[in-house]
């Protein structure tokens, strides 16, 4: 389970390594989208694998970073272009993930709170096949309004490359909007 958690982190790392040169239409930004794209086809088969033989029920504090960025590199994948061949595996990428935060939502608290953030980014047939398919109760009814305003976190887990501009996407701004 370690070395699972740890080739994850790798991937996100690798991700993030190369995400923003993914735009520069260089020959040098074609390799490195295709680097950060086979790492992100790497981090969902590595998710998928963890999710089959270990499931997301048990804490795993390591596990809640690269569900994140699976997460939110799957919206933004599907936001750039809706009308894919694969987008019903794309879709089903978002529900895996949602259902990881969710289940890690019910060990510890930042769970819930990316689940939310991740739920708020989907688009609204999404959220209709995430209550269809998973398990995921609404999040929002199980968290007091008290303890959502009381989180002071700069952490920005919805960004996807190093050239974005962290501060308007900081998650104790995203919590103070609701």
């Amino acid at each position: 389970m370690a070395l699972t958690t740890l080739s994850m982190n790798y991937q996100t790392s690798w991700i993030n390594l190369h995400e923003p040169f993914r735009a520069d239409n260089s020959l040098d930004g074609h390799i490195t989208g295709a680097l950060a794209a086979e790492a992100n086809a790497h981090l969902e088969t590595l998710i998928r694998l963890y999710f089959l033989r270990h499931g997301f029920e048990s804490f795993d504090p390591f596990l809640i970073h690269p569900l994140n960025v699976l997460g939110f590199s799957t919206i933004n994948k599907i936001n750039a272009n809706p009308f894919s061949l694969d987008i019903d595996a794309t879709r089903s990428t978002i529900v895996l993930a949602a259902k990881g935060m969710y289940d890690q939502g019910q060990s510890h608290y930042i769970g819930y709170v990316t689940l939310r953030f991740l739920k708020s980014s989907m688009r609204p047939e999404d959220m209709l096949l995430l209550d269809q398919v998973a398990a995921v109760q609404d999040v929002e009814d199980d968290v007091p309004e008290r303890q959502i305003h009381e989180i002071q976190a700069r952490w920005v887990p919805s960004i996807m490359r190093v050239t974005d501009d962290p501060e308007a996407q900081r998650l104790s701004i995203w919590l103070s909007s609701i």
